[in-house]
């Protein structure tokens, strides 16, 4: 079975301009992963790695295609910027096989800016959260890595996980985001019971 690597990806939608600046993803082909529910002991597990590798991507210069920033931008830049001046604060003025795919990467959510596009929400996003986990797998160097989840369509789910909103915490603090709703990170429902329906739908 063939699998698609980020590389190809990219070279396929641009004809690979900027793929050098990827590092080389070892093969994934002989680990078969299974995504745990965080409330699971395995799912706890995956999240303590989650958030140690979400430190460590952090801690890389937005620059880098292995940091938070490359990949948070590959979805959407901050709405207090624009792509091109995201792209030149990270990089400068100077050319780099980075910059050049930061161009082709940042801003690529398609449902994100167009009401039109909004049949590519789900596929988009599928291969996004795919390649992050592969990510993931590089930086922490470890190939059982799997992304955890939570059943946020139930009401004990329908506030961020704890986990989520421990700023400081020597395990959980790297996941900790100040630039959320306060609300959010207050523990209030992310959405509300009325809308569960239309919300667990997407």
């Amino acid at each position: 079975m063939t699998r698609l690597s980020r590389r190809r990806f990219v070279a396929g939608s641009a004809a690979g301009i900027g793929a050098a600046a990827l590092p080389s993803f070892p093969s994934e082909a002989q680990t078969v992963v299974t995504r745990s529910n965080l409330a699971s002991p395995n799912g706890q597990i995956n999240l303590r790695k989650y958030a140690r590798a979400v430190g460590l991507m952090k801690a890389r210069p937005t620059r880098d295609p292995l940091s938070w920033n490359f990949q948070w931008f590959t979805h959407a830049v901050p709405s207090n910027t624009t792509k091109a001046a995201a792209i030149n604060a990270a990089f400068g003025p100077a050319p780099s096989p980075a910059k050049t795919l930061a161009n082709l990467m940042w801003n690529t959510c398609q449902a994100h800016f167009n009401p039109v596009d909004e049949q590519f929400f789900l596929p988009w996003h599928r291969m996004y959260v795919c390649f992050l986990e592969s990510i993931i797998r590089r930086v922490l160097n470890d190939a059982t890595f799997a992304l955890p989840y939570w059943n946020y369509s139930v009401p004990s789910g329908f506030a961020l996980p704890a986990q989520f909103r421990m700023q400081g915490d020597p395990v959980f603090g790297p996941l900790f985001e100040p630039k959320r709703r306060a609300q959010v990170n207050a523990g209030q429902p992310i959405f509300q019971p009325e809308n569960r329906i239309r919300d667990a739908s997407l």
